[in-house]
Protein backbone atom coordinates (compact mmCIF):
# COMPACT_ATOMS: atom_id res chain seq x y z
CA UNK A 1 0.00 0.00 0.00
CA UNK A 2 1.16 3.57 -0.09
CA UNK A 3 2.38 4.13 3.50
CA UNK A 4 -0.10 6.60 4.55
CA UNK A 5 -1.41 3.65 7.06
CA UNK A 6 -5.09 3.92 5.27
CA UNK A 7 -6.74 0.58 4.50
CA UNK A 8 -7.63 0.73 0.92
CA UNK A 9 -11.56 1.37 2.27
CA UNK A 10 -10.38 4.46 3.60
CA UNK A 11 -8.91 5.98 0.63
CA UNK A 12 -9.58 8.89 -0.99
CA UNK A 13 -8.44 9.44 -4.91
CA UNK A 14 -5.25 11.21 -4.12
CA UNK A 15 -4.55 7.62 -2.19
CA UNK A 16 -5.46 5.46 -4.94
CA UNK A 17 -2.87 7.28 -7.45
CA UNK A 18 -0.38 7.52 -4.99
CA UNK A 19 -0.34 4.29 -4.32
CA UNK A 20 2.43 1.99 -5.91
CA UNK A 21 0.09 -1.41 -6.24
CA UNK A 22 -2.85 0.65 -7.25
CA UNK A 23 -0.35 1.89 -10.26
CA UNK A 24 1.10 -1.43 -11.29
CA UNK A 25 -2.17 -2.85 -11.42
CA UNK A 26 -3.58 0.13 -13.89
CA UNK A 27 -0.72 -0.31 -16.11
CA UNK A 28 -0.82 -4.32 -15.86
CA UNK A 29 2.49 -4.20 -14.57
CA UNK A 30 2.12 -7.05 -11.59
CA UNK A 31 0.11 -10.07 -11.10
CA UNK A 32 -0.36 -10.37 -8.02
CA UNK A 33 -1.34 -6.42 -7.73
CA UNK A 34 -3.59 -7.20 -10.72
CA UNK A 35 -6.03 -9.76 -8.93
CA UNK A 36 -5.34 -7.97 -5.69
CA UNK A 37 -7.30 -4.77 -6.97
CA UNK A 38 -9.74 -6.95 -9.02
CA UNK A 39 -10.97 -8.84 -6.34
CA UNK A 40 -10.61 -5.60 -3.88
CA UNK A 41 -12.79 -3.45 -6.19
CA UNK A 42 -15.73 -6.39 -5.90
CA UNK A 43 -16.03 -6.73 -2.42
CA UNK A 44 -16.16 -2.87 -1.94
CA UNK A 45 -18.57 -1.56 -4.51
CA UNK A 46 -19.30 1.31 -2.32
CA UNK A 47 -15.97 2.80 -3.29
CA UNK A 48 -16.34 2.29 -6.67
CA UNK A 49 -16.65 5.99 -7.58
CA UNK A 50 -12.88 6.87 -5.93
CA UNK A 51 -11.54 3.44 -7.78
CA UNK A 52 -12.84 4.66 -10.95
CA UNK A 53 -12.25 8.33 -10.59
CA UNK A 54 -8.37 7.73 -9.60
CA UNK A 55 -8.31 4.94 -12.95
CA UNK A 56 -9.69 7.86 -15.03
CA UNK A 57 -6.79 10.32 -13.19
CA UNK A 58 -4.27 7.49 -14.31
CA UNK A 59 -5.56 7.53 -17.79
CA UNK A 60 -5.47 11.40 -18.31
CA UNK A 61 -2.05 11.52 -17.33
CA UNK A 62 -1.03 8.90 -19.45
CA UNK A 63 -2.95 9.43 -22.22
CA UNK A 64 -2.97 13.24 -23.00
CA UNK A 65 0.56 14.73 -21.34
CA UNK A 66 3.04 16.15 -24.19
CA UNK A 67 6.16 17.89 -22.69
CA UNK A 68 4.81 21.02 -23.47
CA UNK A 69 1.73 20.25 -21.07
CA UNK A 70 3.99 18.48 -18.43
CA UNK A 71 6.61 21.21 -18.49
CA UNK A 72 4.04 23.64 -17.51
CA UNK A 73 2.04 21.50 -15.10
CA UNK A 74 5.68 20.75 -13.47
CA UNK A 75 6.19 25.18 -13.84
CA UNK A 76 2.83 25.09 -11.56
CA UNK A 77 4.26 22.74 -9.30
CA UNK A 78 7.27 24.44 -8.89
CA UNK A 79 5.91 27.51 -8.20
CA UNK A 80 2.93 26.40 -5.76
CA UNK A 81 5.38 24.52 -3.96
CA UNK A 82 8.57 26.38 -3.68
CA UNK A 83 10.38 23.52 -4.03
CA UNK A 84 12.83 23.40 -7.76
CA UNK A 85 14.11 19.80 -6.77
CA UNK A 86 12.58 18.56 -9.75
CA UNK A 87 15.12 16.94 -11.86
CA UNK A 88 14.26 13.61 -12.14
CA UNK A 89 11.25 14.63 -13.37
CA UNK A 90 11.94 15.94 -16.20
CA UNK A 91 12.56 12.58 -17.89
CA UNK A 92 8.77 11.73 -17.33
CA UNK A 93 8.23 10.58 -21.04
CA UNK A 94 5.02 11.71 -23.16
CA UNK A 95 2.86 9.61 -24.28
CA UNK A 96 1.25 9.57 -28.12
CA UNK A 97 0.85 5.49 -28.90
CA UNK A 98 0.52 3.98 -25.22
CA UNK A 99 -0.97 1.03 -27.06
CA UNK A 100 2.80 0.18 -28.14
CA UNK A 101 4.88 0.44 -25.37
CA UNK A 102 6.89 -2.48 -24.47
CA UNK A 103 6.35 -3.74 -20.75
CA UNK A 104 9.72 -2.09 -19.54
CA UNK A 105 8.38 1.20 -20.47
CA UNK A 106 5.54 0.88 -18.74
CA UNK A 107 7.18 -0.31 -15.65
CA UNK A 108 9.78 3.17 -16.28
CA UNK A 109 7.12 5.38 -16.59
CA UNK A 110 4.79 4.09 -13.53
CA UNK A 111 8.34 4.71 -11.73
CA UNK A 112 8.70 8.10 -12.59
CA UNK A 113 4.84 8.78 -12.38
CA UNK A 114 5.12 7.46 -8.52
CA UNK A 115 7.01 11.01 -7.49
CA UNK A 116 5.07 13.10 -9.92
CA UNK A 117 1.76 12.24 -8.48
CA UNK A 118 2.86 12.70 -4.52
CA UNK A 119 4.10 16.19 -5.53
CA UNK A 120 0.52 16.35 -7.40
CA UNK A 121 -1.05 15.19 -4.29
CA UNK A 122 0.94 17.72 -2.23
CA UNK A 123 0.31 20.46 -4.52
CA UNK A 124 -3.70 19.86 -4.47
CA UNK A 125 -3.00 20.07 -0.29
CA UNK A 126 -1.00 22.95 -0.54
CA UNK A 127 -2.89 24.76 -3.04
CA UNK A 128 -6.20 24.12 -0.87
CA UNK A 129 -5.16 25.07 2.28
CA UNK A 130 -2.88 27.27 2.11
CA UNK A 131 -3.31 29.24 -1.75
CA UNK A 132 -7.06 29.48 -1.66
CA UNK A 133 -9.29 31.07 -4.37
CA UNK A 134 -9.01 35.04 -3.46
CA UNK A 135 -12.79 36.20 -2.07
CA UNK A 136 -12.49 38.96 -3.85
CA UNK A 137 -14.66 38.72 -6.80
CA UNK A 138 -16.27 42.06 -7.70
CA UNK A 139 -19.64 42.64 -7.97
CA UNK A 140 -20.95 45.94 -9.75
CA UNK A 141 -23.56 47.90 -8.63
CA UNK A 142 -24.32 50.91 -11.20
CA UNK A 143 -27.26 53.58 -9.55
CA UNK A 144 -29.45 54.70 -13.27
CA UNK A 145 -32.39 55.76 -11.45
CA UNK A 146 -32.67 59.51 -10.11
CA UNK A 147 -32.69 58.20 -6.13
CA UNK A 148 -29.87 57.11 -4.03
CA UNK A 149 -29.66 53.21 -3.34
CA UNK A 150 -28.41 51.28 -0.31
CA UNK A 151 -25.98 48.56 -0.35
CA UNK A 152 -24.87 46.51 2.83
CA UNK A 153 -21.36 45.04 2.34
CA UNK A 154 -20.38 41.56 3.66
CA UNK A 155 -18.80 43.07 6.97
CA UNK A 156 -21.68 45.24 7.65
CA UNK A 157 -20.26 48.66 6.27
CA UNK A 158 -23.64 50.64 4.73
CA UNK A 159 -22.87 52.54 1.44
CA UNK A 160 -25.61 54.56 -0.50
CA UNK A 161 -25.07 55.27 -3.99
CA UNK A 162 -25.96 58.27 -5.43
CA UNK A 163 -27.77 58.54 -8.91
CA UNK A 164 -25.73 57.91 -11.97
CA UNK A 165 -22.45 56.48 -10.01
CA UNK A 166 -20.98 53.33 -9.75
CA UNK A 167 -19.63 51.23 -7.14
CA UNK A 168 -17.19 48.41 -7.31
CA UNK A 169 -17.29 46.08 -4.36
CA UNK A 170 -16.21 42.34 -3.45
CA UNK A 171 -19.14 39.54 -2.97
CA UNK A 172 -16.29 38.81 0.57
CA UNK A 173 -13.96 40.83 1.88
CA UNK A 174 -9.75 39.35 1.48
CA UNK A 175 -7.98 38.44 4.43
CA UNK A 176 -6.01 41.86 4.77
CA UNK A 177 -7.91 44.82 3.06
CA UNK A 178 -11.24 45.59 2.03
CA UNK A 179 -10.88 47.62 -1.30
CA UNK A 180 -14.14 49.18 -3.12
CA UNK A 181 -13.93 51.27 -6.03
CA UNK A 182 -16.37 54.26 -7.31
CA UNK A 183 -17.45 56.21 -9.88
CA UNK A 184 -19.41 59.36 -8.86
CA UNK A 185 -21.00 59.97 -5.40
CA UNK A 186 -21.62 58.07 -2.21
CA UNK A 187 -21.89 58.04 1.50
CA UNK A 188 -19.97 54.84 3.76
CA UNK A 189 -20.74 54.34 7.25
CA UNK A 190 -17.90 51.68 7.74
CA UNK A 191 -17.91 49.28 10.11
CA UNK A 192 -14.96 49.39 12.16
CA UNK A 193 -11.93 46.71 12.15
CA UNK A 194 -8.86 48.25 12.69
CA UNK A 195 -6.94 45.19 11.60
CA UNK A 196 -8.58 45.56 7.92
CA UNK A 197 -8.32 49.26 6.33
CA UNK A 198 -11.37 49.95 4.47
CA UNK A 199 -9.83 51.92 1.01
CA UNK A 200 -11.85 53.46 -1.49
CA UNK A 201 -10.75 54.11 -4.54
CA UNK A 202 -11.75 57.16 -7.08
CA UNK A 203 -9.48 58.07 -9.60
CA UNK A 204 -6.28 58.79 -8.11
CA UNK A 205 -7.67 59.13 -5.15
CA UNK A 206 -7.51 56.80 -2.35
CA UNK A 207 -9.57 57.08 1.00
CA UNK A 208 -8.48 54.73 3.97
CA UNK A 209 -11.04 54.84 6.67
CA UNK A 210 -9.45 54.78 10.16
CA UNK A 211 -13.45 53.81 11.24
CA UNK A 212 -15.37 56.87 10.17
CA UNK A 213 -18.41 57.48 8.33
CA UNK A 214 -17.65 59.69 4.77
CA UNK A 215 -19.18 61.16 1.37
CA UNK A 216 -16.64 60.71 -1.82
CA UNK A 217 -18.13 63.33 -4.28
CA UNK A 218 -17.45 63.64 -8.07
CA UNK A 219 -20.13 64.84 -10.61
CA UNK A 220 -19.37 63.23 -14.34
CA UNK A 221 -17.02 66.33 -16.39
CA UNK A 222 -16.23 67.99 -12.94
CA UNK A 223 -12.36 68.24 -12.24
CA UNK A 224 -12.77 68.75 -8.75
CA UNK A 225 -13.50 65.42 -6.10
CA UNK A 226 -14.51 66.07 -2.36
CA UNK A 227 -14.12 63.45 0.68
CA UNK A 228 -16.08 65.29 3.44
CA UNK A 229 -15.18 63.65 6.51
CA UNK A 230 -18.62 63.53 9.27
CA UNK A 231 -17.11 61.00 11.91
CA UNK A 232 -14.34 59.15 12.80
CA UNK A 233 -10.56 60.06 10.92
CA UNK A 234 -9.89 59.56 7.61
CA UNK A 235 -6.29 59.08 5.35
CA UNK A 236 -6.65 60.54 1.64
CA UNK A 237 -3.80 60.34 -0.82
CA UNK A 238 -3.50 61.29 -4.05
CA UNK A 239 -1.29 59.57 -6.45
CA UNK A 240 0.91 61.79 -8.94
CA UNK A 241 2.46 60.94 -12.21
CA UNK A 242 5.78 58.96 -11.74
CA UNK A 243 8.54 60.53 -9.88
CA UNK A 244 6.37 62.98 -8.38
CA UNK A 245 5.71 61.96 -4.42
CA UNK A 246 2.31 61.53 -3.11
CA UNK A 247 0.64 63.51 -1.61
CA UNK A 248 -1.39 62.68 1.96
CA UNK A 249 -3.23 64.54 4.36
CA UNK A 250 -5.58 63.20 7.44
CA UNK A 251 -8.96 64.51 7.74
CA UNK A 252 -10.93 64.72 11.55
CA UNK A 253 -14.58 65.61 11.55
CA UNK A 254 -16.19 68.67 9.88
CA UNK A 255 -12.76 68.84 7.57
CA UNK A 256 -13.41 67.68 3.45
CA UNK A 257 -10.44 66.95 1.19
CA UNK A 258 -10.41 68.72 -2.01
CA UNK A 259 -8.56 67.40 -5.29
CA UNK A 260 -8.41 69.33 -8.54
CA UNK A 261 -7.28 66.63 -11.10
CA UNK A 262 -6.15 69.73 -13.96
CA UNK A 263 -3.72 71.01 -11.44
CA UNK A 264 -2.89 67.45 -9.53
CA UNK A 265 -3.37 69.50 -6.33
CA UNK A 266 -5.02 68.11 -2.89
CA UNK A 267 -5.61 70.36 -0.03
CA UNK A 268 -8.28 70.51 3.16
CA UNK A 269 -10.22 72.61 4.09
CA UNK A 270 -13.17 73.11 7.28
CA UNK A 271 -16.76 71.84 6.22
CA UNK A 272 -19.46 71.16 7.95
CA UNK A 273 -22.66 69.29 7.16
CA UNK A 274 -25.66 70.82 7.98
CA UNK A 275 -28.99 68.65 7.28
CA UNK A 276 -31.54 70.48 7.46
CA UNK A 277 -33.77 68.68 10.43
CA UNK A 278 -36.82 71.44 10.15
CA UNK A 279 -37.29 70.88 7.05
CA UNK A 280 -40.72 69.10 6.02
CA UNK A 281 -42.80 67.40 3.37
CA UNK A 282 -46.21 67.96 2.51
CA UNK A 283 -46.61 64.43 2.11
CA UNK A 284 -44.65 61.74 2.19
CA UNK A 285 -46.66 57.85 1.53
CA UNK A 286 -45.00 54.09 2.24
CA UNK A 287 -46.82 51.32 1.27
CA UNK A 288 -45.28 47.98 2.54
CA UNK A 289 -41.82 49.50 2.22
CA UNK A 290 -38.73 47.84 3.14
CA UNK A 291 -35.80 49.48 5.10
CA UNK A 292 -34.21 50.38 1.29
CA UNK A 293 -37.34 51.85 -0.04
CA UNK A 294 -37.55 54.11 2.96
CA UNK A 295 -33.38 55.12 3.32
CA UNK A 296 -34.05 56.26 -0.58
CA UNK A 297 -37.27 58.33 0.14
CA UNK A 298 -35.53 59.89 3.06
CA UNK A 299 -32.53 60.96 1.35
CA UNK A 300 -34.27 62.39 -1.73
CA UNK A 301 -36.85 64.23 0.05
CA UNK A 302 -34.92 65.37 3.30
CA UNK A 303 -30.87 64.72 2.66
CA UNK A 304 -30.90 62.84 5.68
CA UNK A 305 -28.99 59.51 5.16
CA UNK A 306 -31.10 56.37 7.25
CA UNK A 307 -28.64 54.00 8.92
CA UNK A 308 -30.70 50.42 10.04
CA UNK A 309 -28.01 49.76 12.58
CA UNK A 310 -30.17 47.38 14.31
CA UNK A 311 -30.47 43.14 14.91
CA UNK A 312 -33.84 43.79 12.41
CA UNK A 313 -33.35 43.78 9.18
CA UNK A 314 -36.20 41.72 7.32
CA UNK A 315 -39.36 44.68 7.80
CA UNK A 316 -41.49 46.55 6.05
CA UNK A 317 -43.87 49.85 6.77
CA UNK A 318 -46.98 51.42 5.76
CA UNK A 319 -47.85 55.07 6.62
CA UNK A 320 -48.59 58.40 5.34
CA UNK A 321 -46.89 61.64 6.85
CA UNK A 322 -48.03 64.82 6.63
CA UNK A 323 -45.59 68.01 7.01
CA UNK A 324 -43.75 66.27 9.14
CA UNK A 325 -39.62 66.05 9.49
CA UNK A 326 -37.39 63.48 8.77
CA UNK A 327 -37.01 62.87 12.31
CA UNK A 328 -40.51 63.18 13.39
CA UNK A 329 -41.04 60.33 10.58
CA UNK A 330 -38.68 57.85 11.14
CA UNK A 331 -39.37 58.33 15.36
CA UNK A 332 -42.59 57.28 14.42
CA UNK A 333 -41.45 54.09 12.47
CA UNK A 334 -39.14 52.91 15.20
CA UNK A 335 -42.15 53.47 17.31
CA UNK A 336 -44.46 50.82 15.29
CA UNK A 337 -41.05 48.63 14.50
CA UNK A 338 -39.67 48.43 18.11
CA UNK A 339 -36.54 50.31 17.42
CA UNK A 340 -35.10 53.45 18.18
CA UNK A 341 -33.28 56.53 16.34
CA UNK A 342 -30.15 58.84 16.74
CA UNK A 343 -29.21 61.70 14.90
CA UNK A 344 -25.36 61.80 14.06
CA UNK A 345 -24.12 64.34 11.49
CA UNK A 346 -26.44 64.33 8.80
CA UNK A 347 -27.61 60.75 9.52
CA UNK A 348 -30.34 58.72 11.09
CA UNK A 349 -28.88 56.01 12.81
CA UNK A 350 -31.81 53.07 13.63
CA UNK A 351 -31.02 51.31 16.57
CA UNK A 352 -32.15 47.68 18.57
CA UNK A 353 -34.22 48.84 21.99
CA UNK A 354 -31.54 48.69 25.16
Amino acid sequence: MNGTGKSPENYQIEDFVTDESFINFFFQLNPRDIAFWESWILSHPENARQFEAAKQMLRNLSLSISEEERDQELSKLKKAIGDENFQDLKNIPSISKPLQWKKTRRRKFARLLLPFLLLLAVAVYLLTNYFPNHPDQFLVKSNDSSKPIVITLSDGTIVTLAPQSVFRYPAEFGTKERKVYLEGEAQFHVSRDAAHPFKVYQGNIIATVLGTVFNVKKQAGDSVLLVELIEGKLKVEAGNDEGQPAQSIILNPDERAMYNSNNKNLHKEIWKSQPDLLRTMQKVLFRHDNFEEIASQIKTDFGIILINKSNKKDWRFTGEFTNATAKEIIDNICLVEGLSSQMNGDSILIKSLP
